[in-house]
């Protein structure tokens, strides 16, 4: 089955002639665009895009025929959100944001509000990620900010890629050298690792891997990431953290990465479709700037 999401994303690499820049446009990752490519491919029955080394990459004669179709498609899906959609709510919109927001929020409030934040945005905290997007389906009116590495199913929903934000494994100089010139074994060094389950906690298990330090020992680190991060500038472990929040750390050279390698995640918007355009819009642009 042919999705709006692929032919999307397929007109978008035909406008731009490039799967980087269409990536850097809807922001997702470039993986995320060529598997929908390749999806859409096979439903077609062939190749859409003639791929060049070193130049942009140019409509197959299948692709240029399908073209049009695509476009006229999606236009024809607007028009019909638009006649059925349920009427849009502007009045005080409900923010469903995880724990971990709460204090992002708090502190570039003044700069959401100027960005285009609705003012009498109600903010609602939800502890669970899947919970965020069932609110969501089951709120008119409501929106959601949450973290994944795999963009959520939104069947009846919009959703907006806000940031695309890299984690790595960090360490302090001292305790990297001694790994680097292997002076100290991997099962020696202390992981610590937040209380988190499922997917957040299985990025930290990758990085561990990739940078050869599977056999570490897990230490649960402190409630308070601000805790976990001091630990490991004292040299007490190593962790994972979100390349902007240590970002003055490692600049200064009291952080160093343990691999090029990084995770990445996603920060999404997900809203009702009852929710105007005007204030999904200013919402979206409000934390891609200051979220």
């Amino acid at each position: 089955m042919t999705t709006t999401r692929q032919l999307d994303i397929f007109v978008k690499v035909a406008e731009l002639g490039s799967v980087r820049l269409a990536a850097d446009h809807l922001d997702v990752s470039q993986p995320t665009v060529s598997k929908h490519l390749k999806s859409l491919e096979r439903h077609v029955g062939g190749q859409l895009f003639e791929r060049r080394p070193g130049r942009k990459v140019a409509l197959s004669p299948l692709g240029q025929r399908l073209l049009s179709d695509a476009r006229e498609s999606l236009a024809a899906h607007e028009r019909m959100d638009n006649s059925v959609t349920p009427p849009a709510v502007d009045e005080a919109p409900i923010l469903f944001i995880r724990n971990f927001m709460s204090g992002r929020v708090r502190d570039n409030y003044a700069g959401l509000l100027k960005a285009g934040l609705p003012d009498s945005t109600e903010f609602m905290l939800v502890d669970d990620r899947e919970d965020i997007v069932a609110r969501v389906v089951q709120t008119p009116g409501s929106m959601g900010v949450l973290r994944s590495g795999t963009l959520p199913r939104t069947e009846g929903i919009r959703l907006a890629v806000l940031k695309t934000e890299p984690l790595s494994l960090y360490a302090a100089p001292q305790l990297a050298e001694a790994l680097a010139q292997g002076t100290l074994a991997a099962e020696e060094v202390s992981y610590l690792h937040l209380a988190r389950t499922g997917e957040a906690e299985s990025w930290g298990t990758r990085l561990l891997e990739r940078a050869a330090l599977g056999k570490a020992r897990r230490v649960l680190a402190p409630q308070f990431i601000e805790l976990a991060l001091d630990k490991v500038l004292n040299g007490d472990g190593i962790s994972v953290f979100f390349d902007w929040h240590v970002r003055a750390a490692e600049e200064d050279g009291r952080l160093v990465r343990l691999t090029d390698d990084s995770q990445l995640a996603y920060l999404i918007l997900v809203a009702h479709p009852s929710v105007s355009l005007s204030s999904y819009d200013a919402t979206v642009q409000a934390f891609a700037r200051h979220g």
